[in-house]
């Protein structure tokens, strides 16, 4: 009894004391919320690299599209170097056949009834190096055939004889520190008008729908 009297009052200061004492908490509270903040600091991330990567990737159609309109004659060279520009802008994003595939299609209103056919239609996958046989066509976005039948936005073009240059692109994106697993796929798709003639003329290889004279947009 005696030395329960003694430590009595003692214990009790000392779970006052303990109760009071504040240090460590700052350690425990931070190891505790600092792998969710880490999470979500790195998750944010990823999400900003995936919004940026489609953006590019509809900047990228638009671009391709918008060039390929400015012309009245186009040849394969003219392709490959829009083809080239167009994947420049996903830099510095990774660009490889399996990842960037772009397409770009020439579609005319054939007869009175409004039919849409291809005139012409050339793809690229990868980044082309700036030479016609350096753009291999994509497998993932194949050009059409010519004169194959091609579905387009009502009132789009309804004339015959009218035409508009469709432009395609689709890239796949990785998220870089593999967090997440899953492939996300970005596609676009962009119409334009011709500016300068009715139609744009491809003057590229025969075997692909041209001409074969390889006139180019840019030539004086």
């Amino acid at each position: 009894m005696l030395i329960r009297a003694h430590l009595g009052p003692y214990f009790r200061t000392l779970g006052r004391r303990a109760i009071r004492d504040s240090q460590g908490v700052a350690a425990v509270e931070f190891a505790l919320i600092a792998p969710l903040m880490i999470m979500l600091f790195v998750g944010l991330a990823q999400l900003s690299s995936a919004i940026i990567a489609s953006r590019h990737t509809s900047h990228a159609s638009s671009s391709l599209g918008d060039l390929v309109s400015q012309c009245q004659n186009i040849s394969d060279s003219d392709l490959t170097n829009i083809f080239a520009a167009a994947s420049d802008i996903l830099a510095p994003l990774p660009v490889t056949t399996t990842i960037l595939n772009q397409r770009v299609s020439s579609i005319e209103v054939v007869d009175a009834n409004g039919t849409t056919q291809s005139q012409w239609s050339q793809s690229c996958g990868g980044a082309p190096s700036g030479t016609p046989s350096a753009c291999t066509a994509s497998t993932v976005l194949a050009p059409y055939s010519q004169k194959q039948a091609v579905t387009l936005p009502a009132n789009l073009v309804s004339n015959q004889g009218d035409s508009v240059i469709m432009s395609e692109t689709k890239y796949t994106y990785n998220f870089p520190l593999k967090i997440m697993n899953n492939l996300f796929t970005f596609d676009d798709l962009a119409y334009f008008k011709p500016r300068k003639s009715t139609l744009v003329t491809y003057t590229g290889l025969t075997a692909n729908g041209g001409s074969g004279t390889q006139t180019s947009c840019y030539s004086s």
